[in-house]
């Protein structure tokens, strides 16, 4: 292999490398925010809808490409209700085409729900048990 071949080489991976670290630091961060968000019903700094619809497309685009540990995140961006059309179907043709995958991540997303159902967590008022 030629000198120039190896530079190339080298070149290219270490593309790949850098292109690989910042997907999943973007991701880490799309995460972060919806994560935020729903634990604060909305009240964090980057609740915004265009905030949100971003972080959203990028973790959709991210599950279409095969990365399935983003599921939980978009699960839980779609009780938001912030309008995100890209999740109009999404839900329906994933539960579709690997029910499992969809329980589970809904599994997942209703246990660590930071913040507890207030139904389940109720306490009788004083005489009225």
């Amino acid at each position: 292999m030629s000198f120039g071949t190896k530079v190339c080489c080298v070149a290219l991976l270490s593309f790949l490398i850098a292109g690989t670290a910042v997907a999943a630091s973007e991701r880490d961060a799309a995460v972060r925010s919806i994560d935020d968000c729903f634990r604060t019903d909305l009240k964090g700094k980057r609740c915004t809808p265009a905030g949100l619809e971003y972080d959203g497309k990028a973790l959709l685009s991210l599950y279409k490409s095969g990365d399935r540990s983003v599921l939980p995140p978009l699960i839980r961006l779609g009780t938001l209700n912030i309008g995100l059309r890209a999740l109009d179907g999404f839900y329906t043709e994933t539960i579709l085409a690997d029910t499992n995958d969809f329980l589970t991540a809904l599994s997942v997303t209703m246990t660590n729900e930071p913040h507890q159902n207030s139904f389940l967590s109720a306490q009788p008022v004083a005489g009225k048990a």
